[in-house]
């Protein structure tokens, strides 16, 4: 199977203008409603149908529940270079066969041979679906980036206000101590407590500074303005609280088995074969002699079949971490409940500070637990809707490259 290759762009500037022609192109091309889910029968094959009101969800980050999440990804999103030069260049290629179709030459050949016209349509289509397709991603990874600094911040905050609770007990152990009320040992374990956290304190401030890198680069944004935007007290936003569509899996919702097919169709259709023969079942598909159509067909299934096993792996993992996240749950819960009695037995002189030290040793190792799998459930719903075809709408066939400062220049390669 030949790949599509995209050709290099020279260096450009970039100016805010609105190309309608893809637009009206690539819409038509799809038979679909610009601004919603995909919805659009003819977009759909047989093999790849479409849903009248798909359980997927297009843009869920819009509707995730947090606003920080949704802004990151918009501007991660149309910020972009890639995305930038992917968009650029289908709407050079739309220019170009809407210029193509109109001179008098072509008319004149299409009307006694079609499938070179029928055939780049396809292709460009492809392009379009491909382009879909790496938006979706490109929001997850922003997405799970977020969720993966929003994780580190609560632990971090966590720890902070854990970290005043130790020092007050190792100065009411040092108190005891010098009372003679108890053991040197208890001034040891908590300066042991003290300085561990304190350690903890200064790599989780590391990484999370790294997250914050990390994101800053994804979205484009200021270091400095994304501090400010997340704040100090951030926690993992509840998106799993957004329903998931039932045990089923839509392969015409995927972008990318779209633009598979479409490209396959249109090597089929150069050769002067049907794009029917991708669909063809049973006798059908026996009867199809030609050796290229069926190699087309059997990497279009295998891709099928691919996408939705890794469905439900992913299916899998979001079951797990949920039941993860709820056992952790109840256990921090209990955790946190022994270490309170603990520490008012400590003062209290009704018990060592050993009891108390391992209470709430566990105590914050399970509240950790807890925000990491809160995050662990976050993140595989992400992968989970993305692996269910979400994270595209029709809109996004038809980008527009957003403004440029007329100081820039955008580099595609």
């Amino acid at each position: 199977m030949s790949e599509l290759v995209t050709q290099p762009l020279p260096s450009v500037r970039v100016r805010a203008s609105a190309f309608p022609a893809m637009a009206a192109l690539v819409l038509l091309t799809a038979g679909c409603t610009h601004g919603r889910p995909d919805t659009g029968t003819p977009l759909a094959s047989p093999a790849l149908p479409a849903q009248a009101d798909s359980a997927v969800p297009g843009h869920w980050w819009r509707n995730a529940g947090d606003p920080v999440l949704s802004q990151l990804v918009e501007q991660g999103l149309a910020g972009n270079q890639s995305m930038q030069c992917e968009a650029l260049a289908l709407q050079k290629a739309a220019t170009r066969a809407e210029a193509r179709a109109g001179r008098i030459d072509i008319q004149i050949k299409r009307l006694f041979d079609t499938k070179d016209g029928e055939a780049d349509s396809t292709l460009r289509l492809a392009r379009a679906y491909r382009h879909a397709g790496h938006r979706a991603a490109l929001a997850a990874k922003i997405a799970s980036e977020y969720i993966e600094a929003r994780r580190l911040q609560e632990v971090l905050a966590l720890r902070e206000t854990l970290q005043s609770q130790f020092n007050d007990n190792a100065e009411i152990a040092a108190f005891r101590r010098e009372a003679g009320l108890v053991p040197g040992i208890d001034t040891g374990l908590a300066g042991s407590l003290q300085a561990v956290t304190t350690s903890e304190l200064d790599a989780l401030r590391t990484r999370y500074a790294k997250a914050r890198a990390a994101l800053a680069e994804s979205t484009g944004m200021d270091g400095k303005a994304l501090e400010q935007l997340l704040g100090q007290n951030g926690q993992v936003p509840d998106i799993a609280a957004q329903p998931v569509p039932a045990d089923t899996f839509d392969p015409g919702r995927r972008a990318d088995l779209r633009a598979l097919r479409q490209q396959l169709a249109a090597q089929l259709i150069r050769k002067g074969l049907p794009a029917a023969l991708l669909d063809a079942e049973g006798d059908a598909a026996e009867s199809a002699a030609d050796e290229f159509a069926q190699q087309a067909r059997t990497t279009l299934h295998k891709a099928k079949d691919q996408a939705e096993g890794d469905a439900a792996r992913l299916r899998d993992a979001l079951a797990s971490a949920t039941a993860r996240e709820s056992s952790l749950a109840q256990k921090a819960a209990q955790a946190r409940n022994t270490a309170e009695d603990a520490r008012l037995a400590y003062r209290n002189g009704t018990e060592g500070f050993a009891t108390l030290f391992v209470a709430e040793a566990a105590a914050l190792a399970l509240a950790e637990a807890r925000v990491t799998a809160r995050a662990d459930v976050a993140k595989a719903t992400i992968r989970l809707w993305t692996g269910l075809g979400g994270g595209w709408e029709n809109a996004d066939l038809a980008p527009d490259v957003p403004p440029q400062d007329p100081n820039e220049v955008l580099v595609c390669e």
